[in-house]
């Protein structure tokens, strides 16, 4: 609009704008539509009083440049490759100018600087309004990268989102760097997290030791800090997140604070921004980067509610897969290795330790170690001193232990003798039921307070589990031990039946009678499997056993000794006897006609047989019937073989 209209269009706004307010405002936009995008009421919040705060800056700017004629505004034009400025309201003055020498439009140039109106050369060759827009908001997309990563991983969106605030607020404040450290408390240090600078001199490593530079001040007080000149030499003391000097003359910092659902306020980070002009920053940066940190505080949330929402998930998958492991095969040293397996990617170690209760030794061992770094450690069987050892301890009070710095501990971790490389810290948990503690788990890493109170919380759910398949196998052992018949089948037990059968031989003995001890087994069992399937297994192992219960007298004994594998000892019975049996078995058994997944067939059958001689003891009769049941099997099946 001309100035001499004295009206103002949005047009006119828009080309009023300066590059920097043009920035602000775009900036605005996009900080709340990632808002809305996050769908976090306090980042949408937040976010919303950031750019109302931008805008508003941007608007009271404006208003400084407005007078009675309308408002001072450039628009840009390209000449020959370079942009420059044209001031419509003094046109006249810029044609002015073409008729004078260039010292006296140098002159006249910073007169009418001097009085608050911006001129440039004007344009010759003017280009169209579109394109030129068009090339100025280039500059305000990202055009590389999408508003969020593809990732869903909490940590890379937040990196995400942390460089490109960092970028806003570097550009914005016209910075040499702008950064933001972690503040861990624990391990006194910091963590260089996320930078957006000018210089190539910033230090490699991600940590910084928490000291006396002004990061770590401000770490520590809670409180902003800055700096208006920063003397040369005393550079690199303030700064610690340089490798050499860099010439910084001014900085501002302020404190990132965050509240957990059971904490006290606290500060978790620090926003740094310095310059290499002297006096960069003032009061109004600090309202400025008061709004930013609003804003970090909200992604931190948002990263923390994440990230344990992941951790969560993570422990439920892992919960579920070590049922499922255990499931398949129930034994001591499957559910100890699926313990370490979801420890290890869990939470992580350098080294670790399973104790056990051994029944042998009547002593605490170390069942299972494993060490992926390399290193030395504690050897398995080693027994553990229960009296003077940080493991025994944990045995005795059955709670966890601990250790952010194992070179303050006097005691061995297991007992004097072991022999490691490490004096980091370790975290040592009881494997244990409501009624039982059945070992302990120790997990060590080599650098010092490597263990939070997450990974306590996440490794007591996994041994939780642990111990509640650890008590399900020691009741299975229990009832295999001490129950004498097969739910399956029927039929005695094996640790019952040999036990019956070593009675008999001792009557038989006594009374000098006879006994012939069988072992009976279904032929052909993997092509059974194959085409049946183990449903159609099972019904003939059903099947079978059956048959031969129905075959014996109500005096002679029936076990089974494994799962296709039954031993019969027929009383009062010589070897003899026992083959004319057993061939009759086979025979009858062989021309039935089996249902088996729907599909009928038959099945023949192998047996080994042994006659009871004078004086011979259960362990010998046992090996004499299983070789000639071998050697039944190898001759093809179908048949019966005497020793």
């Amino acid at each position: 609009m001309a100035a001499s209209s004295g009206k103002t269009t949005i047009i006119d706004v828009l080309r009023a704008l300066t590059a920097r307010e043009k920035f602000l405002v775009v900036f605005g936009a996009l900080l709340l539509a990632v808002g809305v995008w996050s769908g976090s009421l306090i980042i949408i919040i937040t976010v919303i009083l950031i750019s109302v705060g931008l805008w508003g800056y941007v608007y009271f700017s404006m208003a400084s440049r407005i007078t009675p004629t309308g408002i001072h505004h450039t628009a840009l034009r390209e000449t020959d490759g370079d942009l420059s400025v044209d001031t419509e309201e003094n046109v006249d003055d810029a044609d002015h100018t073409e008729g004078l020498s260039d010292t006296d439009a140098g002159r006249e140039y910073t007169q009418g600087a001097y009085r608050g109106t911006t001129h440039f050369m004007k344009s010759t060759t003017p280009e169209p309004e579109q394109r030129l827009t068009e090339a100025h908001l280039l500059q305000f997309f990202d055009l590389e990268s999408e508003v969020f990563p593809s990732s869903s991983e909490p940590r890379s969106e937040f990196e995400f989102l942390l460089g490109k605030v960092l970028v806003a607020l570097k550009e914005s404040l016209v910075a040499h760097t702008a950064a933001f450290f972690w503040v861990n408390f624990e391990k006194q240090e910091l963590v260089f997290q996320g930078r957006a600078s000018d210089s190539h001199n910033l230090v490699a490593d991600r940590k910084i030791p928490l000291e006396n530079d002004i990061v770590s001040q401000i770490a520590r007080n809670g409180k902003p800090e800055f700096i208006s000149h920063i003397n040369p030499s005393s550079e690199r003391d303030i700064l610690s997140y340089y490798r050499d000097y860099d010439f910084v003359k001014s900085f501002i910092g302020v404190p990132v604070h965050y509240q957990g659902p059971d904490s006290e306020k606290t500060v978790v980070g620090v926003l740094a921004i310095d310059s290499k002009a002297e006096d960069a920053f003032g009061s109004e940066t600090l309202t400025l980067l008061s709004q930013f940190t609003k804003l970090l505080t909200g992604l931190i949330k948002s990263h923390t509610e994440k990230y344990d929402l992941l951790i969560d998930s993570e422990l439920v998958l892992s919960i579920r897969r070590m049922h499922e492991s255990m499931r398949e095969n129930l034994q001591l040293r499957t559910i100890v290795e699926t313990l370490v397996e979801h420890t290890k990617k869990l939470i992580g170690y350098d080294y670790i330790a399973v104790t056990m209760f051994n029944d042998d030794k009547r002593a605490w061992v170390v069942y299972y170690v494993d060490i992926p770094h390399g290193g030395t450690y504690v050897p398995p069987h080693l027994i553990v001193n229960q009296d003077k050892s940080l493991v025994g301890a944990v045995l005795e009070s059955n709670k966890h232990l601990l250790v952010d710095d194992i070179s303050t501990i006097e005691i061995p971790r297991f007992n004097n003798e072991e022999k490691i490389d490490s004096d980091g810290s370790i975290l040592i948990a009881p494997i244990s039921s409501f009624k039982k503690c059945y070992g302990t788990i120790s997990l060590e890493r080599r650098e010092r307070s490597g263990y939070s109170a997450r990974d306590i919380e996440v490794l007591y759910r996994l041994v939780e589990n642990t111990a509640s398949a650890l008590e399900i196998l020691y009741m299975s052992e229990l009832v295999e031990k001490y129950v004498i018949v097969d739910d399956s089948t029927g039929l005695l037990k094996k640790n019952y039946f040999e036990q019956r059968l070593k009675d008999e031989i001792r009557r038989a003995d006594d009374f000098g009678s006879d006994l012939t001890f069988l072992i009976f087994s279904i032929d052909s069992m993997q092509q059974l499997l194959d085409r049946y399937g183990k449903e159609g297994l099972d019904a003939a192992i059903f099947s079978f056993s059956k048959f031969l219960k129905n075959a014996i007298r109500q005096y002679d004994l029936l076990g089974r000794l494994d799962y296709n594998k039954f031993g019969v000892a027929l009383l009062n019975t010589t070897a003899k006897e026992g083959y004319l049996w057993a061939e009759k078995i086979r025979k009858n058994f062989a021309s039935q006609v089996l249902t088996l997944n729907h599909k009928t067939t038959s099945i023949t059958i192998s047996s080994g047989v042994c006659g009871l001689s004078e004086s011979m003891q259960f362990t010998e009769l046992l090996q004499h019937t299983t070789a000639a049941f071998h050697k039944a099997v190898e001759s093809g099946g179908n048949t019966i073989k005497v020793y």
